[in-house]
C-alpha cells in the first residue's frame, strides 16, 4: 500500500496495538478505542511526516541530489536493495546512515531523473523502547475517546462549545499540543514546530 508520505509498505499497523493499549491502561477494547488509536496514530504520523513506528519493511522511489538521497525515515535500520537508474547496486557502492541518508561511494552521483533511485529498506522505531511516544499515543487516543463523536456543539447558558465530529480531526488537534515532544521523531521539513 502507498503511504501518505510517498513510499510503500505491506501494511501499516497503529503505533500502539489494542492489546498493548489494554495492557497499559487496564481498560477494555471496543470499536471506539480502535478508532481512537487509529486516529492518534494517523495524527502523529502526519505531524512527523512518516510512519514513525513500528520498524517495518518499506519501498521508496526517490529523486537524488548529487551524491545524497534522503529516505523518508528518521530511523533507518537496514537497506536490503538499491537500484540507481535501473542498475542494482552491490554492497560497497553506497553507504547508508541511520538518519535516512544514502550516499554513493567513490564520489559517484546518483542517476538524474525523477524517482531514479529505488530502495527497499526497514525503518521505524520500536515503541516499546520509546515510552514518551507510547505515552503521547495513549493520551491522544484517550482524548479522542472522551469526546462524544457526532456531537457538533454543546451550550450551557451563555457558553457554547463546538466540536469537530470526527476522531481524526480531534486527534490532529490534540497532536499539535505534542509537536515539541514529537520533534525528535519528525523528519526535517515535516509539520512539527
Amino acid at each position: 500500500m502507498l503511504t501518505p508520505w510517498g513510499y510503500e509498505v505491506d501494511n501499516l499497523p497503529p503505533l500502539v496495538t489494542v492489546d498493548d493499549y489494554a495492557a497499559m491502561t487496564g481498560s477494555g477494547i471496543d470499536t471506539a478505542t480502535e478508532s481512537a488509536l487509529d486516529a492518534a496514530s494517523a495524527a502523529i504520523r502526519n505531524l512527523c511526516g512518516w510512519h514513525v513506528a513500528p520498524n517495518i519493511e518499506c519501498r521508496a522511489e526517490l529523486t537524488a541530489e548529487g551524491r545524497l538521497v534522503r529516505i523518508p525515515a528518521r530511523l533507518l535500520t537496514a537497506v536490503h536493495s538499491v537500484e540507481d537508474g535501473g542498475a542494482v547496486l552491490a554492497d560497497g557502492e553506497f553507504e547508508a546512515h541511520s538518519n535516512g541518508l544514502l550516499r554513493r561511494t567513490c564520489f559517484k552521483s546518483w542517476a538524474k531523473g525523477w524517482q531514479a533511485v529505488k530502495v527497499d529498506y526497514h525503518a521505524g522505531y520500536d515503541v516499546a523502547v520509546c515510552p514518551d511516544l507510547l505515552d503521547i499515543v495513549v493520551r491522544i487516543a484517550d482524548g479522542v475517546a472522551s469526546i462524544p463523536m457526532g456531537v457538533a456543539s454543546e451550550t450551557a447558558g451563555d457558553v457554547s462549545i463546538s466540536y469537530s465530529a470526527t476522531a481524526s480531526a480531534v486527534a490532529a488537534q490534540q497532536a499539535l499540543a505534542y509537536a515539541p515532544a514529537l520533534r525528535q521523531y519528525s523528519l526535517v521539513g515535516a509539520h512539527a514546530a
